[in-house]
């Protein structure tokens, strides 16, 4: 075995703090600001919007803290990509809700759509090299 200088290991780790960073910082919002969550829930979902706004936050904050920990990362990268995938429903929703909205904001939710690509494939990457 050998041994792996410290600022390869810490560069290697970067995505998955870097991932971290955005879901614990995305998933307490839900909880210090939940209205705009709210209103990206579809409606087609039973129950109250909260109830997803509060649940994705819990799903975030935790996926992000087991990211932070080397023996749970693998599964916790695994767990990013699918609620990266799981939201996607929401962020087309809110493409829907904005469509009237000015310009600027209309620009803003479809450039949400392809960023969840290179989100997805980050935290899979980060499985890879967990």
């Amino acid at each position: 075995m050998t041994a792996t200088p410290m600022a390869q290991r810490d560069s290697n780790q970067a995505p998955a703090y870097r991932i971290a960073a955005l879901l614990i910082g995305v998933g307490t919002t839900h909880f210090l600001a939940p209205e705009p969550f709210d209103a990206v829930v579809p409606a087609e979902l039973p129950g109250n919007s909260r109830f997803y706004t509060y649940a994705s936050g819990v799903a975030e904050v935790t996926t992000g803290a087991l990211l932070l920990v080397r023996r749970t990362r693998r599964v916790a990268a695994l767990a990013a990509a699918a609620l990266f995938i799981a939201v996607f429903p929401a962020n087309v929703n809110m493409v829907r809700l904005w469509w009237d909205k000015p310009w600027p904001m209309r620009i803003l939710a479809l450039a949400r759509l392809p960023l969840q690509i290179p989100m997805i494939t980050a935290a899979l990457q980060v499985r890879r090299n967990a």
